[in-house]
């Protein structure tokens, strides 16, 4: 049996992040360049719905159990994701963070 690859495209302001192949492109179909981390970290943010997503539910997401994920780490790929969408990533300190989507500046 042959399964048909179904894509899903989530649209964040002037960009298009596609969850089948995990790429960020603009409207246009340019790609943007970031990390895949920072892509997992996006597709987690944005699968809450502009709720809280705890840094240790993140950790475990991303990282596997047998490595250590530092809060420097999480910082870089956050970082990636804020310099797209400065408005729409809150930190809430020694908790977490969320993505608001309709904070997104197109």
């Amino acid at each position: 049996i042959r399964r048909q690859a179904r894509e899903e495209i989530i649209p964040i302001g002037d960009y298009q992040l596609n969850l089948f192949t995990k790429r960020l492109a603009t409207a246009q179909g340019k790609e943007v360049k970031l990390s895949q981390k920072a892509i997992d970290l996006m597709v987690l943010l944005l699968e809450a719905n502009g709720t809280l997503v705890t840094t240790e539910r993140i950790k475990e997401h991303l990282w596997a159990a047998s490595q250590s994920a530092s809060e420097g780490a999480l910082r870089v790929y956050i970082t990636q994701i804020k310099r797209l969408f400065p408005h729409a990533i809150e930190n809430v300190r020694g908790i977490g963070y969320r993505f608001d989507k309709r904070k997104v500046v197109s």
